[in-house]
């Protein structure tokens, strides 16, 4: 590689030479190829390509390639070379670059054709995008609703200097004036107080309302519910967009557990076919705990629908709850017996029901030696295994992720997953099986990694050691470079900002964001972190679970107005998506891990955990 960077081609090949059957060497090749675009022919490009069909880096060795050919301006040879590729391009750069390679090779109509996917987008393009576009605009298969799609899309975001310019460059001039006012009400939704300025009858009006409603409702509902019944008298929408306001003005109310939901939600939904909204609805039910409405709605609901085991389970919780007669508790019995066969939450959930032990159906995969020994063979597992032997682990994840993603089929997942279990790369074999939607067997799954350093810290802050590996599963499947979209670092994904806090208030010696990266700093830091939630919130492991993944600020928030509701139903209640799933995937698995630690009398609910207004005192 040093020789390829400093460009010493005579080096290079004398040492490429020696290490010809190198199973890194295909590195060696694409490089070069890289550094000589110039230089080298297709034919070059695509033997590569053919020799090495799995290498990761495929893509970006084509999209180079076409870069190059752009820059040269060889649009025929470009074109040629775009269909000719084996791989899918999605580069929007080197898309635009192919509608242009079209139309200057004579097929104007084609190129114009796809244009628009490329355009109807909310976001500035790349450069190469331009001149299709100005070509587009000035043929007549343009149109000013082309224009003010994209305009529209653009103000949506909040880019404003970008609609201004789409503004005076595309649209025709008597709907600047339509541009603008949507940009001020976008801006400041309540001008829609001005009814005045808009009752101008046409689409674009319309529109700009519709929009301008669904912000309005963010800062006062009750004024944007009104507005939205003045405009529908003065404006003829359609049923569509009917539909589709009273529809996000319903999951707004919903999603607040707001009094006027339900109401929002038969109006938007009538015929019940909507799943998104039927979900809402049910979850809105189970908040307000109008137990018989829930089973009234859930009969309207369709039955592919409604037997999922979440639905199943509030069914019978609905059923106990509203009423007395004995075949109907029946009933309810019959649908805990059910669930309770399942290892997941609601499964769980219902055998405590019954008092009934966890069904944890754990089944180890079976992979013949063979079907091993063939997988271990692949060129890009052999690569993945020696990056990992020299320690250079994003490469060998990147080797393996590929094959996993883009290769194997189920069986060959399997496999993967019984090697990544023998290499005890422990994440990639978690990944494995879920890749292959396989999901029973625990020993990969659920590993007991880390095991001494988590029974210290587990012990050390008075915290159950199930919880602690749960909170590690859930966090990173045990990744120790893990490393989130918002910066949160290691097993236990803490940010930075936590890590440095908390270290302070145990007095560990804290330097930097680089340390969360080694278990041995980022398990006592996290733990520490673990036991302040579970104090704060009277060691309920729901309420800290969920403290630990959205803020303790924001379960504060929710405990004032929900204190009172059952603890199954507080956090079917959660109003974040991913922090329910968060919470029901950790106390879930804190039967797995007590199992697997051994430990008797497992409770999946804490008799303490169903007393949230202890909580709440203890938050006060």
């Amino acid at each position: 590689m040093d020789a390829i960077n400093a460009n010493q081609w005579d080096e290079f090949q004398k040492i490429r030479k020696k290490l010809d059957g190198y199973i890194l060497h295909p590195y060696l090749d694409y490089n070069y190829l890289l550094k000589n675009l110039s230089k080298i022919s297709s034919a070059e490009i695509h033997r590569f390509s053919r020799n090495y069909p799995d290498f990761p880096y495929q893509k970006k060795l084509y999209e180079s390639w076409l870069f190059f050919l752009a820059s040269q301006k060889k649009w025929q040879f470009y074109r040629q070379e775009y269909e000719s590729l084996p791989i899918e391009i999605d580069t929007i750069a080197l898309q635009c670059h192919y509608l242009h390679a079209l139309y200057q090779t004579g097929d104007v109509n084609q190129a114009l054709a796809y244009v628009n996917p490329l355009w109807e987008v909310n976001r500035s393009q790349p450069d190469a995008c331009d001149p299709v576009f100005t070509a587009w605009s000035g043929s007549d298969t343009f149109s000013e609703k082309y224009a003010w799609k994209r305009v529209s899309l653009v103000i949506q975001a909040g880019n404003y200097s970008l609609a201004n310019y789409l503004a005076r460059e595309y649209l025709p001039k008597h709907l600047n004036d339509q541009a603008k006012r949507f940009i001020d009400v976008r801006k400041n939704p309540n001008l829609l107080k001005n009814i005045e300025d808009f009752k101008q009858k046409d689409a674009y009006t319309r529109e700009i309302i519709q929009v301008s409603i669904i912000r309005l409702m963010r800062i006062n509902s009750e004024l944007a519910t009104e507005l939205w019944e003045d405009y529908q008298k003065i404006h003829n929408f359609s049923q569509e967009e009917k539909q589709q306001i009273n529809t996000q003005i319903a999951l707004w109310f919903a999603r607040r557990y707001h009094e006027n939901s339900v109401d929002w939600l038969k109006k938007s939904n009538q015929s019940f076919e909507n799943n998104d909204l039927n979900e809402v609805h049910l979850r809105v039910l189970i908040r307000m705990l109008k137990w018989s409405d829930y089973l009234q709605a859930f009969d309207k609901m369709p039955a592919n629908f409604t037997e999922h085991e979440r639905w199943q389970y509030w069914r019978a919780r609905a059923i106990e709850e509203s009423s007395k007669r004995s075949s109907d508790l029946k009933k309810a019995q019959e649908i805990y017996k059910n669930l309770a066969k399942e290892r997941s939450f609601y499964g769980f959930l219902s055998a405590d029901k019954l008092n009934q032990p966890y069904q944890l159906n754990h089944e180890s995969i079976k992979v013949s030696s063979k079907q091993l020994k063939a997988i271990e063979s692949r060129p890009a597992i052999l690569r993945s295994k020696e990056f990992l032997a020299l320690n250079q682990i994003t490469a060998a994840r990147i080797e393996w992720r590929h094959m996993l993603y883009h290769k194997f089929n189920k069986e060959e997942l399997l496999a993967a997953a019984k090697i990544a279990e023998k290499w005890k790369w422990l994440d990639q074999g978690i990944w494995a099986l879920i890749k292959a939607e396989s999901w029973n067997d625990l020993d990969i799954r659920f590993p007991l990694a880390y095991k001494t350093l988590i029974l210290q810290y587990a012990k050390k802050n008075n915290l159950d050691a199930a919880w602690l590996f749960s909170i590690a599963r859930q966090e990173s499947a045990f990744r120790a470079d893990a490393r989130s979209h918002s910066n949160a670092l290691g097993l236990l994904q803490l940010l930075p900002s936590t890590a440095k806090d908390t270290a302070k208030k145990i007095k560990f010696n804290y330097n930097n964001s680089h340390m969360l990266l080694k278990p041995e700093n980022n398990v006592p830091l996290g733990s520490a972190y673990l036991r302040m939630m579970a104090e704060k919130f009277n060691g309920n492991r729901a309420l800290a679970s969920a403290a630990y993944n959205a803020g303790p600020n924001r379960v504060n928030r929710w405990l004032t107005t929900s204190s009172h509701l059952p603890i199954d139903v507080w956090i079917e209640s959660i109003p974040f998506n991913e922090t329910r799933q968060y919470v029901q995937n950790v106390l879930s698995f804190s039967v797995i891990y007590a199992t697997k630690l051994g430990v008797k009398n497992i409770d999946f609910i804490k008799p303490q955990e169903s007393q949230l207004a202890d909580a709440l005192a203890k938050k006060e």
